[in-house]
């Protein structure tokens, strides 16, 4: 599940369909800073390190704290005329995975709730999916200062059950998507470390 649903990740709505990173690219190692974690994610979930690591984004400064180092991939997309640049960040945690994907997103940012259901659509609807995700308890809220909305995210198919969270918030500029996923069983471990991902963001 981590890998398939990893890729979900950069599907990220209806403007940047799941083929927007079908050219093959070569993930590498962010740059990063070692940090002590404030707080361990639950029983159920394996970390790949005992510490956080301060993730930035180069083109926007976006800062934020993943449970290791992350594997970075780089995208691009045309859409309405412009092309649409994009940055992921993901950390496989035992089973599951957790990671945001940074867009540029000047002039073509839909809504965040049709962000949400247009990242559900394009998933589900890919040729090839088995596994599918669903959306649910859908709130409003604020990262750093800024607008976001947030939800549950579950999913099902490939033999296997899913859930966890995600979020969106936008800058005015960019676009910020944050998933953390794994088995449903490890849910309360993953949507606490996805609380401590986004307490982590900072936006210049």
């Amino acid at each position: 599940m981590v890998l398939t649903v990893s890729t979900a990740l950069a599907a990220g709505g209806a403007t940047l369909p799941a083929s927007a990173f079908a050219a093959p690219t070569t993930p590498h190692t962010a740059a990063a800073t070692t940090m002590a974690a404030e707080q361990a994610p639950g029983p159920g979930v394996t970390t790949p390190t005992a510490n956080w690591v301060e993730i930035t984004d180069p083109p926007t400064g976006v800062k934020a704290q993943l449970p290791g180092k992350a594997k970075v991939q780089e995208g691009s997309k045309r859409v309405d005329g412009k092309v649409v640049h994009s940055r992921m960040y993901t950390v496989e945690v035992g089973d599951g995975f957790i990671g945001e994907t940074v867009r540029d997103m000047d002039g073509v940012h839909q809504s965040l709730k049709d962000d949400l259901q247009g990242f559900l659509n394009v998933w589900n609807s890919e040729p090839g999916v088995t596994i599918k995700l669903a959306s649910t308890n859908s709130q409003k809220a604020t990262v750093d200062g800024h607008p976001a909305l947030c939800a549950r995210i579950t999913s099902k198919g490939g033999g296997s059950s899913g859930a966890g969270a995600t979020c969106f918030v936008a800058d005015g500029t960019h676009l910020i998507q944050t998933l953390a996923l794994g088995p449903a069983s490890d849910e309360k471990a993953m949507q606490q470390m996805h609380q401590q991902f986004l307490a982590s963001i900072r936006i210049p």
